[in-house]
């Protein structure tokens, strides 16, 4: 199916790709602001083992930040590359911007629990080390 006036656009597919990318660069202030905050249960990194310490608070909370900058950076280009050869080659199709839309969507999902795993594994590592 192709496009036409009464569909969605591959315009706001576009946009809503480039939002679900761009979340990890609006979440990273959030980890800069829960690092003074100290450990809480609303805001930033909240596990059990990042709540144990205020080393180990600050630990997950620079390193999820950090993550969470590489992972949006990816997945920024990734998207800009994908709707630049959707664009130019001309595809109009409905399913292939969908797909660019939901494709994001999962890759950033997928972003969030290798993150927690990372994250998880590293601070186990350190406080091992204590």
């Amino acid at each position: 199916m192709v496009f036409n006036k009464k569909s969605e656009s591959p315009l706001l597919h576009f946009i809503m790709s480039m939002f679900v990318a761009v979340i990890g660069l609006l979440i990273y202030p959030m980890y800069q602001f829960a690092i003074q905050a100290g450990p809480n249960s609303s805001l930033g990194y909240r596990t059990s083992r990042s709540r144990s310490s205020i080393y180990a608070w600050e630990f997950s909370q620079q390193l999820a930040a950090h993550y969470s900058l590489i992972a949006s950076m990816i997945l920024i280009i990734a998207v800009l590359a994908a709707s630049a050869f959707l664009f130019f080659r001309g595809i109009r199709s409905e399913r292939a911007w969908r797909g660019l839309s939901y494709g994001t969507f999962a890759a950033w999902l997928t972003g969030v629990i290798v993150q927690i795993v990372l994250v998880e594994r590293q601070l186990a590592a350190v406080l091992a080390l204590l």
